[in-house]
This record gives C-alpha cells, sequence and structure tokens, in this order.
C-alpha cells in the first residue's frame, strides 16, 4: 500500500477545515476559501480549472466517504470537528 507524503496528509487535513468552516461560517466579507467552497458547491465539470476546485472535490469526497475510524488522512479532522 502506498501512502501519501506527510506534507500532502497535512495540507489536504487544512484544506478540509477550511472548507468546512467557510460552509459554516459567513462574513461580509469574501475570502478565497468561500469563493472556493461557493463554486465547489455547484461546480460539476469534471475538467473544471477554477483554482483548487478539483482538488477539494477530491479531497472532500474522500472526507464524506471514508468508512475508516483510523484514516491517517481524514483521523486528525474528525477528532477537530
Amino acid at each position: 500500500m502506498n501512502l501519501p507524503s506527510p506534507y500532502f496528509v497535512e495540507e489536504s487535513n487544512k484544506q478540509k477545515l477550511l472548507l468546512r468552516l467557510c460552509k459554516t461560517f459567513t462574513s461580509d466579507e469574501d475570502n478565497e476559501f468561500q469563493l472556493l467552497w461557493n463554486h465547489i458547491s455547484s461546480c460539476s465539470d469534471a475538467n473544471c480549472e477554477y483554482n483548487n476546485c478539483f482538488a477539494s472535490k477530491v479531497v472532500l469526497t474522500h472526507f464524506e466517504n471514508c468508512v475508516e475510524d483510523m484514516c491517517f488522512i481524514c483521523e486528525s479532522v474528525r477528532s477537530f470537528i
């Protein structure tokens, strides 16, 4: 089994947390992650070139469908939220 690099795990965890926070909290001032969340919420383009769209959808889809209690990619995010 090929394990992702620690850098990939850390970066994907940060992105998951930020995207989940953007989904939960709104402000008068749009920031990069709120704009990204708004975009990916309605984007169905498999070849979308919007900045971080595809990668964010992959990470969020994994997180939403992951059933492993000890998934090293999702574990730290689940314990935080």
